[in-house]
């Protein structure tokens, strides 16, 4: 599986980046960042670690419960090493786990992928509780707490539903083109039906609740150490919409997107320009491109070995 071209991609972003600090005044910029408290670098640390730790424990759990059996230490190096995918559109390139658990231990991807679909599966209502959350907690709409069901309820019923499996199998064998995948599709989506209980389906949810508001924290955090008060909910919440942003556009690693929206919404917040693009850009440089570093030089141990 080829990994995306990072140094393209990095430049494309430092590019985007200096446009930002040129249009915005770079002095003051760097002038709010360089007050970040340095003491307030070890609970980011620390919430970025427990992130990333729910996450692999839900995947974990996914892929444990599909029958595989894998070392735990290699099924985390996998993990790691799909961080090395993080620039690509909407997540895609989480089956290099799916991937890897083929080449290194001969498990079907029709048997492995369910659980890479199950992750964003329960991504979808976690992410909608924490965005919902946030808004409510400023702008109190008692429709908009509706939304995170109506999201859980959708992604159901498209799993569950015999009507969907028929549409979506029908539609791959009517196809020319991809008439040959119709047995794979099969096995792929009757493998995620039956990984798809509501057990399964609330402990996912449940642990991508805590990995995201883990994340959203970290943002809080990020601030308080530049010295801004927030509401702690309403900055979860903007980390939460800046994803889902960053996902929507397809663009790859949400790049511009993500920033954009996150930059808005905390002058929304009432954070003054240079703050907010000074937390805009390092809390993505840290939660973005160091992990996308790290998810590299693991993928880079994988296949040295």
């Amino acid at each position: 599986m080829k990994q995306p071209n990072i140094l393209a991609f990095a430049g494309i972003a430092l590019l985007f980046y200096a446009v930002l600090l040129a249009y915005f005044n770079a002095g003051e910029i760097f002038h709010a960042a360089k007050n970040f408290n340095i003491l307030y670098a070890l609970p980011f640390f620390f919430l970025m670690s427990m992130s990333y730790l729910f996450k692999y424990s839900r995947w974990a759990f996914f892929i444990r419960g599909a029958g595989v059996s894998v070392p735990t230490k290699s099924l985390f190096m996998i993990f790691v090493s799909s961080l090395s995918m993080l620039i690509t559109p909407g997540k895609v390139g989480d089956v290099l786990k799916s991937y890897l658990l083929k080449k290194k231990f001969g498990y079907e991807q029709r048997k492995t992928l369910p659980s890479v679909v199950l992750e964003r599966i329960t991504d979808l209502p976690s992410i909608a509780i924490l965005s919902v959350a946030g808004a409510y907690s400023v702008y109190q709409n008692t429709f908009v707490l509706l939304l995170p069901f109506l999201v859980l309820f959708a992604s159901l019923f498209t799993i569950k539903s015999d009507l969907c499996f028929r549409k979506i199998v029908g539609f791959v064998g009517n196809h020319a083109r991809t008439k040959k995948y119709r047995k794979s599709v099969e096995g792929l989506y009757k493998n995620m039906r039956a990984s798809a209980s509501y057990r399964n389906l609330f402990t996912g949810t449940l642990l991508g609740l805590i990995a995201w508001s883990a994340e959203g924290l970290m943002l809080y955090v990020l601030l308080l150490g530049l010295g801004i008060q927030v509401n702690i909910l309403f900055v979860i919440s903007i980390y939460a919409i800046s994803v889902i942003v960053g996902v929507l556009s397809l663009i790859p690693g949400g790049i511009g997107a993500s920033e954009a929206s996150m930059f808005g919404l905390l002058i929304v917040a009432g954070i003054s320009k240079p703050e907010a693009l000074a937390a805009t850009i390092i809390f993505r440089a840290m939660t973005l491109w160091l992990s996308l570093a790290i998810g590299s030089l693991m993928l880079s141990s994988i296949n040295r070995n």
